[in-house]
């Protein structure tokens, strides 16, 4: 298996910030305001509300889903982006999978 990187995690996008690939985002928390909520969640193509755990995400959070076998290699990613001590919950899935949430610390 290859070592994953953090285009992998995180997604990629273009030189004009349209999305290339989600990654393995499931989930987002975005700011803004209420009524740009949509625009977002169209453009990342993800929703601000967790499909694991049922609950509206702070801004700038995350709930990745992934193999367990990569669960190390995705929390590193996790961790070069958001900062030390940002993993706050993670469950095992059916299937051999893991969602992870990750939350943004270096305010």
């Amino acid at each position: 298996m290859k070592a994953l990187t953090k285009d992998d995690v995180w997604g990629t996008f273009d030189k004009d910030y349209n999305l290339v690939s989600r990654g393995m985002i499931v989930a987002q928390g975005f700011g803004g305001e209420k009524k740009d909520l949509k625009d977002w969640e169209k453009k990342l193509q993800v929703k601000s509300v967790c499909p694991i755990w049922k609950d509206k995400l702070p801004y700038k959070s995350v709930t990745v889903v992934c193999d367990e076998s990569q669960a190390d290699e995705v929390m590193y990613w996790l961790y070069y982006v958001h900062g030390g001590d940002c993993i706050v919950g993670d469950t095992k899935l059916p299937g051999g999978k893991m969602a992870i949430r990750s939350q943004y610390m270096c305010w």
